[in-house]
């Protein structure tokens, strides 16, 4: 089954991830927050979880049809989508998935692992 939010968890050790940085959404800042200092390298034994959240497809269709569904009157009032033609609208294109999976597999991470 899809997932809505389509989250790729990857665990693995921090020996795996290479030092190379690819930025696949350049308008958002990926440096760390206030507060945070880099004080060394993670042990090469270390764990790390990593979540991705990959950008949804065609939001501005859900948008339609969400205040269709919900304003009485619309030719869409009341029609409801099922979860799995929900899940087909928004889930991330093939090609957001398939950038991911290769970034991961060029940092060496088994995507068998995930």
């Amino acid at each position: 089954m899809k997932c809505f939010l389509v989250l790729l968890v990857v665990c693995f050790s921090q020996a795996e991830l290479e030092s190379t940085r690819v930025v696949l959404e350049p308008d958002h800042d990926l440096s760390p927050g206030l507060g945070w200092e880099l004080v060394g390298k993670a042990p090469d034994d270390a764990i790390t979880r990593l979540v991705f959240a990959i950008k949804h497809s065609n939001v501005d269709v859900l948008e339609r049809k969400f205040f269709g569904v919900s304003l009485p009157g619309h030719p869409l009032y009341g029609d409801f989508l099922e979860l799995d033609a929900l899940l087909d609208l928004v889930s991330p294109s093939s090609e957001a998935q398939k950038t991911v999976s290769e970034w991961l597999q060029v940092n060496g991470v088994d995507v068998g692992r995930l």
